[in-house]
């Protein structure tokens, strides 16, 4: 069956270990915000390939405090939003990104307060246009980033621009 509404499925579920969602038919908009938000001895997620023209996974994953990584699939959407996707996940050390393909991105707070993240590769991202302010807030032992390739910036109205505020915090409290 195909799987469109998922908000707040597994929300402070401190049981649960391993969420094995590969099986899952996600080919319709979708909506995963704050789905394990909470999940505190959370520590491995499968999740399937996702194409559908939107979808929201929103503080999905926010305060797993015991995910220390987590690989993310392939995923098309026209419009995706992981705003606090990872946002205090204190012990997630590792991300893998598969290619994430969207015409418009929101990654504000994206990995805000994941501690001990220490590196991650965004070179896969096939994005026309992004939103990235607070992306990295108190990522305190992050040492490397590689970068996507080219992308337009979105400013808070959604307009096209690049310019500083469009950055803005994007990596406050990185030391």
């Amino acid at each position: 069956s195909n799987v469109t509404n998922m908000y707040s499925m597994f929300y402070q579920s401190n049981s649960i270990k391993i969420v094995d969602l590969s099986t899952l038919n996600i080919s319709k908009s979708a909506n995963m915000d704050w789905m394990m938000n909470n999940s505190n001895e959370l520590e491995l997620v499968v999740l399937p390939n996702i194409s559908v023209s939107d979808l929201s996974m929103k503080g999905a994953f926010s305060s797993c405090y015991s995910l220390k990584s987590i690989n993310i699939p392939n995923i098309s959407a026209s419009e995706l939003n992981m705003e606090g996707l990872f946002d205090g996940c204190i012990n997630l050390e590792s991300v893998d990104l598969s290619i994430i393909k969207a015409n418009k991105l929101k990654a504000s707070s994206m990995f805000s307060n994941c501690l001990f993240l220490k590196q991650i590769d965004l070179s896969k991202m096939q994005v026309d246009k992004i939103k990235v302010d607070s992306m990295f807030n108190e990522c305190k032992n992050l040492e490397n980033i590689i970068f996507w390739n080219s992308i337009n910036l979105l400013s808070e109205e959604n307009e096209v621009h690049i310019n500083s505020t469009t950055m803005e915090k994007m990596f406050y409290n990185c030391y």
